[in-house]
């Protein structure tokens, strides 16, 4: 997989919602099988933690 920006904005939202209701900061993490250089760039500036299986 491959996840895009938009992708990564409905994670990034949903975790959001999850972690509000339960009272936690939220950690991003995101595993996936390839991450584009842009993608990477994004991930960064965005404070997701990403890895590389």
């Amino acid at each position: 997989m491959r996840p895009s920006k938009k992708e990564i904005f409905r994670f990034k939202k949903y975790a959001q919602q999850v972690a509000e209701i339960e009272g936690k900061t939220p950690f991003y993490v995101i595993i996936a099988h390839d991450f584009p250089p842009a993608i990477e760039d994004f991930l960064r500036s965005n404070d997701i933690a990403y890895n590389i299986p």
